[in-house]
């Protein structure tokens, strides 16, 4: 978020995250009222989808604490979620979606993971996950859940809605193996 402009943004990757850029749109829309746009920001490979709003800015800033301008040491879990399973369940969803991954961790196994250049927001989100009932472990910059029936229990009650993790998810439990990413853009 950006104070000066009262800019609200998401980047995400404009391939791997092309339907899913159409969703943040509709949950702008939904949750917010409002209309988005988005750019693409071609030598970058992104796309970002982004609204201006100064009251939606001031809201979010004044009500959930979240920061204004660079986030990297500013970002914390807001208490009103942490308080509410519910909310904080979504929380995750919201940050595994974009900063989330599915991956291989041995040959045959899955890997959830998120990451976050911000160490104390990536412990804060350890110990969500953990109130949540997940064993995770933290490696630098890194949080990854390892376990098998986690992972499933992770994508049934966090439910990410993000349609590459969903997919990778879905082939996973069909083929026993995460698929490579040149495997998803394919599909």
């Amino acid at each position: 978020m950006n104070k000066g402009t009262y800019e609200i943004s998401i980047s995400l990757d404009k391939d791997l995250d092309k339907e899913y850029s159409f969703h943040i749109q509709r949950m702008f829309e939904e949750l917010f009222g409002v209309s988005s746009r988005r750019y693409v920001q071609k030598p970058h490979n992104k796309v970002k989808c982004f609204i201006y709003c100064k009251q939606l800015v001031g809201h979010l800033s004044e009500v959930y604490g979240l920061p204004l301008g660079k986030k990297k040491g500013r970002l914390h879990i807001p208490l009103r979620i942490l308080k509410d399973k519910e909310l904080l369940r979504a929380y995750i969803r919201g940050v595994f979606d974009t900063d989330g991954s599915i991956n291989r961790h041995h040959k045959n196994t899955a890997m959830v993971g998120l990451s976050s250049r911000d160490k104390i927001f990536i412990k804060e989100l350890q110990t969500a996950l953990s109130n949540l009932g997940f064993t995770s472990s933290l490696s630098n910059k890194n949080l990854h859940i390892y376990d098998q029936k986690q992972i499933g229990r992770f994508f049934s009650e966090v439910k990410p809605s993000n349609s590459k993790h969903l997919f990778k998810y879905a082939y996973y439990t069909k083929h026993k193996r995460v698929p490579l990413t040149k495997e998803f853009l394919k599909r």
